[in-house]
């Protein structure tokens, strides 16, 4: 079961590690993307930082699959604000431009903010049933007052993130039903990171998810944010999205904005229904 999970996948990880020893060599990406994905799976939210820090310290260039196991890791934690900070540290690396710094404020960029307190009301508090050594080789990095780990060491050049990273934290967002945070980091990562054939999966599942839990007006926004960004839409899209306008049971959109939908559905010549 998950529950022992990061124990078997430490294991692993220690043997991986003496077999590299042996012949000299380092322990690669993989093996620390997958312990910090096994210690997710077991919600060891704080053990996944401390993989991570190892990771940093002992790795050179630093891989953005790491990365991505660690947002994700952390989505299945719940740990929506650690997500958010870590994507943060990397954003600054994807461009060197107006548009990107207008994405990136103090809330996101871990650097210029505190570090997540563990207290802290919008994350979950850590599994009770965490142990409670260090796992070996693999310190933790508190300060004297308690406060978690940061979520990046600083000490090197961190990648820059992928759609898969933003799906992370996406993830992170829709497992805590935060749709407008869901919502607002899809747009920005449409506007950032316009890869449409990339976005596509992710936007489906973000949709499917939305509708799911009848966030009809999120929906709409996601839908909206592929069409301005040229992603082609089916028959199956657009269907979602009137059902979204209709279910709202909102004036606008149930009159004007799902006619708009039907209107341009036809025009591209997608024929509705079965």
């Amino acid at each position: 079961g998950n529950g022992l999970q990061w124990q078997r996948a430490l294991d692993a990880f220690e043997k991986c590690e003496e077999s590299a020893k042996s012949r000299g060599a380092q322990v690669g990406e993989m093996p620390y993307s997958c312990l910090a994905s096994a210690m997710g799976k077991s919600r060891q939210w704080e053990r996944v930082l401390q993989v991570l820090h190892s990771y940093e310290r002992t790795q050179d260039p630093l891989g953005v699959v790491m990365y991505n196991s660690v947002l994700w890791a952390l989505a299945r934690c719940g740990r929506v604000d650690e997500a958010e900070r870590l994507l943060g540290e990397m954003l600054p690396h994807l461009h060197d431009d107006k548009l990107l710094h207008s994405f990136i404020t103090p809330a996101t960029n871990l650097r210029s903010s505190a570090p997540p307190s563990a207290s802290s009301s919008a994350s979950p508090p850590a599994p009770k049933s965490a142990p409670s050594e260090e796992l070996d080789g693999i310190e933790a990095e508190e300060d004297e007052s308690g406060a978690s780990p940061q979520i990046s060491s600083g000490a090197k050049l961190i990648p820059a993130p992928n759609v898969a990273s933003w799906g992370g934290v996406i993830e992170a967002c829709a497992r805590a039903n935060d749709w407008p945070r869901a919502l607002r980091l899809f747009q920005e990562m449409v506007v950032l990171q316009p890869s449409t054939k990339a976005t596509l999966p992710m936007a489906v599942r973000l949709l499917n998810l939305m509708l799911g839990n009848k966030q009809w007006g999120e929906a709409i926004s996601v839908f909206d944010a592929l069409l301005k960004q040229g992603v082609p839409m089916d028959r199956y899209k657009y269907t979602a999205a009137i059902t979204a306008c209709v279910r709202s049971k909102d004036s606008y959109l149930v009159n004007v904005k799902a006619h708009n939908l039907f209107r341009g559905m036809r025009n591209k010549n997608i024929v509705p229904g079965g």
